[in-house]
């Protein structure tokens, strides 16, 4: 045995490139790789259904309805007042899927969605969930109970305004 691999520092080193070893495993875990056909799939079929028929309560506004935001696979899995919307563990018991179906939820409320629509978004989220690589999610929006705090009621109770 060299004289260096019986050292504290080797042993530290060690220890670190193990546990980095172990964090990139985590980390692809956590981001699937998914096939050219799944991100084709999502591009072409399940991002025109939500666009046209999500987006508008659930995207870009400044008061996004029930917190959920459908906007990136994150804020899906994230979810919103009611829970994560997609289930990775058990895609079929997604809230999306239940939505969609009208099985307690009952999304969009303006009436149920074609079949074939419906048909896709659950082949969608039973594959995996595809996104499209690299698509960053969209900056959070603050939320109403945020908005209260920044009240100026609220800033009188600040540092600098107490004796």
């Amino acid at each position: 045995m060299s004289r260096t691999s019986g050292s504290p520092k080797f042993a530290l080193l060690a220890a670190f490139i193990i546990a980095a070893i172990g964090w990139g495993c985590a980390a692809m875990a956590a981001s699937p790789n998914f096939t050219p056909e799944q991100v084709e799939f999502f591009r072409s079929k399940v991002q025109p259904i939500l666009n046209k028929r999500c987006l508008k309560c659930h995207g870009g506004e400044a008061k996004v309805r029930g917190n959920l935001r459908v906007d990136s696979r994150e804020s899906l899995v994230k979810g919103g007042e009611l829970g994560p919307a997609l289930s990775l563990e058990k895609p079929e018991e997604s809230l999306l899927l239940q939505a969609i179906n009208y099985v307690e939820l009952e999304m969009p409320p303006s009436g149920r969605l074609p079949k074939e629509e419906v048909d896709t978004l659950t082949h969608w989220v039973k594959s995996g969930a595809a996104w499209t690589p690299g698509a960053a999610p969209a900056p959070e929006m603050s939320k109403p109970e945020t908005a209260k705090a920044d009240s100026p009621e609220n800033h009188r109770d600040y540092w600098a305004y107490r004796p």
